[in-house]
């Protein structure tokens, strides 16, 4: 976020990391009930280091560079077997999930205060402003998403307050990430994740409310008006012969830019910008300052993994987040299935698949799916006893 310097950000990441990856090693697996998903998961690691020799052999870029170049995004995902290995209960998961949602959102109120010289992240040298608020972004939006989903159901089972007062913080947040696809998906799976719980008479309620909203409420809503004025641009654009640049840069990733077909099937690994001189060409065909198209890989997950790590990676992972989708689970955590959908969508128009941070994130969330199944009555039984006979 701009207060220590990208080099020591990286090596700070190492460190934790390589320390975190030798305990795991050296700790035993318990017993696995689960139905873990290990071949899906060994294809997209083997997806990363097919690519590095891939980045040498094709692209001509050091071997030592592709490592270096594609290791934090290896190490992202290597963090499920870590967290595996850990075996940390699911309750302390969610709570540091929870305490990164409320750190995003004192981020975002302070940088949008200290505008134009944000706090956290640098200077802002022009504000886009095209969507009725300044876009600064809001730091780990999946996590508040997941907040939001999290919290649905809970208010579902136990109708307490504070979860009614969770859901409006994380919609506001939703909102003021002023990203289309992501206040859409969210707001629409966890509509569906509220109403999939309730009676006949009270899903038509909610219907009919949801509508009035829709044509009343939101029209009158600046943000939202300026929204929808921008996807309508889009599509005349593309009506008018302007293709939209999402849709140039799936074309792009998925097959214009392919050098030949062991890059598409083993990936071309990532361009290390500055260290060599494939990651410099690229640097200068993508990036704008350089006259590059703007077709970036963050705006087109899936495409940009694709042309990362290879055709089986990304089958790899494909699979992995099918599994977690229609994977059998407790009637107080199928807030886990909508969010995975809601990943897996928003990675056709944006990054979650390939951004670092956000990698952990998902990782984490599968390690909520598949890690192992605490009897909590049980512990409460075996403490309370214990304590009985203390006493």
């Amino acid at each position: 976020m701009g207060l220590i310097s990208q080099t020591t950000s990286k090596l700070l990441f190492y460190i934790i990391f390589l320390y975190a990856l030798f305990v795991a090693i050296k700790r035993k697996s318990y017993h696995n009930t689960t139905i873990y998903p290990k071949y899906p998961y060994l294809l997209i690691l083997s997806g990363f280091i097919t690519a590095t020799f891939n980045a040498q052999l094709i692209h001509e870029q050091n071997i030592l560079t592709s490592f270096i170049a594609i290791l934090p995004y290896f190490f992202s995902y290597l963090s499920f077997y870590i967290l595996f290995k850990f075996d940390i209960p699911k309750d302390k998961i969610r709570k540091i999930i929870f305490t990164f949602c409320f750190i995003s959102m004192a981020i975002y109120i302070v940088n949008y205060l200290t505008l134009p010289n944000k706090l956290f992240g640098g200077e802002i040298e022009e504000i886009d402003t095209s969507r009725g608020l300044a876009r600064i972004g809001v730091f780990s939006i999946e996590l508040i998403v997941f907040m939001l989903f999290y919290s649905i159901a809970q208010w579902n089972s136990s109708k307490k307050k504070k979860y009614l007062y969770l859901i409006g913080l994380s919609i506001i947040f939703i909102f003021l990430s002023l990203t289309r696809q992501i206040i859409f998906l969210s707001l629409l799976f966890g509509l569906i994740l509220y109403i999939n719980k309730q009676s006949i008479y009270k899903k038509v309620i909610i219907a009919i409310m949801s509508l009035f909203i829709y044509l009343f409420i939101l029209p009158q809503i600046p943000i939202y008006n300026n929204l929808v004025e921008l996807s309508e641009n889009q599509v005349e654009e593309n009506k008018y012969g302007e293709e939209n640049i999402r849709i140039t840069a799936w074309k792009f990733y998925t097959y214009e830019y392919q050098e030949n077909y062991l890059t598409a099937i083993f990936g071309n690994g990532v361009p290390s910008m500055g260290n060599s001189k494939w990651g410099n060409e690229f640097q200068k065909t993508i990036y704008f300052e350089y006259g590059g198209n703007g077709c970036f890989t963050s705006d087109v997950g899936w495409a940009g993994f694709y042309w990362n790590y290879g055709l089986f990676a990304t089958i790899g992972l494909i699979s992995l987040l099918l599994k977690a989708i229609f994977y059998k689970k407790r009637y107080n955590e199928e807030y886990l299935t909508y969010w995975c959908v809601f990943i897996f969508l928003t990675s056709f128009a944006s990054g979650p698949i390939i951004i670092g941070k956000q990698i952990i994130s998902i990782m984490t969330v599968l390690y909520l799916i598949f890690g192992r199944r605490r009897n909590t009555i049980g512990i409460k039984k075996t403490f309370n006893s214990h304590e009985q006979n203390n006493n």
